[in-house]
């Protein structure tokens, strides 16, 4: 099985921003020359061409904090690269938070007269984090197919209200191992969680998210079978580039 490179975008109030360690109110707007622009557009087909992936994974930091202030911004995104598979976290507490965004979005192209906008691309990623309980897990999981699911992990502890048991009692097909301790750091990424999650369920694709430093790193999760891993700092300061994958 391969393992894909996922590039990272976290915005705040629609701007770029380099996360660390998860400490979100310490998040400052990325600076660095390899994009020569801020232009966030530009910023995104950089990673896309560095990492060689259709897919990109945005975090609405301003969503998952409840405000839908900037979701014209995912829009935005989702309408310019209609061909990339966009895996957003914005915060979906439940599945009327996710039918909000979407017709938000139907609204959004219909003002702007832009047409075909279908959102077709669009992929929610549902954090631990943020939905609710676990009768919206549930119902999230057992109805959506293509949903994506954050395990949001910090200081060792899975963050949110949904418990353990009723995550392994039914995983999506697709899973981020979001170690928010190892966001943004050179620590190297959660092996052990990775291979934990793996040796219970070969079904699922694991994905990690954290840590991810070089080629070396990259080598060594992929024999752990992660299935792809979120990447920001090692392409934001131009270490990797995966034009020979």
């Amino acid at each position: 099985m391969s393992c894909k490179i996922i590039p990272v975008v976290d915005l705040r109030n629609g701007v770029v921003v380099r996360a660390v360690a998860g400490d979100r109110a310490n998040y400052k707007q990325l600076d660095n020359a390899v994009f020569k622009s801020n232009d966030l557009c530009r910023i995104i087909e950089v990673l896309l061409k560095l990492s060689r992936s259709n897919i990109l994974y945005v975090a609405n930091l301003n969503g998952i904090a409840g405000d839908d202030s900037y979701d014209c911004i995912l829009y935005e995104i989702m309408r310019k690269f209609s061909k990339v598979e966009i895996w957003v976290d914005n915060g979906f507490q439940d599945l009327g938070e996710l039918r909000s965004f979407h017709n938000g979005f139907s609204n959004w192209c219909e003002k702007k007269g832009y047409s075909p906008c279908s959102g077709e691309n669009l992929v929610p990623v549902f954090g631990t984090e943020t939905i609710t309980d676990n009768a919206s897990y549930k119902k999230i999981f057992s109805t959506l197919d293509e949903a994506v699911l954050s395990i949001d992990k910090k200081n060792n502890v899975i963050l949110g209200l949904v418990t353990i048991d009723t995550i392994l009692g039914l995983l999506p097909k697709r899973v981020i191992l979001m170690n928010l301790d190892k966001v943004g750091t050179d620590s190297g990424p959660d092996l052990n969680w990775l291979k934990n999650m793996t040796q219970r369920n070969l079904k699922v694709e694991f994905f990690g998210a954290g840590g991810l430093r070089d080629r070396d790193d990259y080598e060594i999760v992929a024999r752990y079978k992660a299935a792809g891993w979120l990447v920001g700092s090692a392409l934001f300061n131009s270490m990797m580039d995966f034009g020979d994958e």
